[in-house]
This record gives structure tokens, C-alpha cells and sequence, in this order.
């Protein structure tokens, strides 16, 4: 099963709209670093114990992303979330790293926001 791929325009206006629900693919800890509001965190090994509830509606729109496009995390989640019935599944392949590359330097007195510009869209990242 090929799972379609969103782009970074694409992203950034189904993320202004709240018209996803996306999953990052990567460690806790990292997740815990900061993702996009919303973000639900779900690693490849977790899918079946942790997709149910906050991932109610299988045919909702669900963009899974992980570190870089050399990371398979994402596609082993989307791949695992097809199984399960879910039917609007899509990858964000540039990754974390790419949704970062434009944010500003963190404010050393703010430590609970972060912030990135997604295709001239500004998005907190929450911690």
C-alpha cells in the first residue's frame, strides 16, 4: 500500500484550517522537545495500544511525520494505521527537521512555546 505523500504548502494550510489530525512518529522525549499544537504522539511499536482513542474517526484525515525524509517511523505508523481501518492516511516525509529549519531562535525567557513558520503561516509549537 503506497501512502500519499503532503507537502509543506499542503501541511501548513490543512494545520492553519485544523482540518487534520496529525501524529508524530518519534520518541517521547523528543516529542517532548516540541511539536505542533495538537500533535498527538504515536512510535511505530505503539500503534494498536494507542491509535483508539485519540484517533476515533477512520476517515479523518491523518498526516503522520517523523525526524527527516530518511526516517521510516511515519511510514511504518501509517502503514500500521491503514491496517487498522483508518483510510485517510498521508505522510509528511521532509519531517520534524524540515518543519524546524525556518523557526526563529527560541526565547531564552519562554521555555513552554516554540514557534514555527510553515510556509509563511505562523504555528506554536507546543511543549
Amino acid at each position: 500500500m503506497t501512502i500519499p505523500e503532503t507537502h509543506r504548502d499542503e501541511l501548513a494550510e490543512l494545520v492553519h484550517h485544523n482540518q487534520i489530525t496529525h501524529v508524530e512518529a518519534l520518541p517521547e522525549e523528543v516529542y517532548a522537545e516540541g511539536h505542533l499544537p495538537g500533535t498527538i504522539n504515536i512510535r511505530p511499536r505503539h500503534v494498536d495500544e494507542l491509535a483508539p482513542t485519540p484517533l476515533p474517526d477512520p476517515h479523518a484525515r491523518i498526516v503522520v511525520y517523523c525526524g527527516s525524509a530518511t526516517c521510516d517511523a511515519s511510514l511504518r505508523v501509517a502503514q500500521h494505521l491503514h491496517q487498522l481501518g483508518y483510510h485517510n492516511i498521508h505522510r509528511y516525509t521532509a519531517g520534524k527537521t524540515r518543519l524546524d529549519q525556518r523557526r526563529p531562535p527560541r526565547p531564552s525567557t519562554d521555555k513552554t512555546h516554540l514557534t514555527v513558520d510553515l510556509s509563511h503561516i505562523r504555528t506554536d509549537l507546543t511543549r
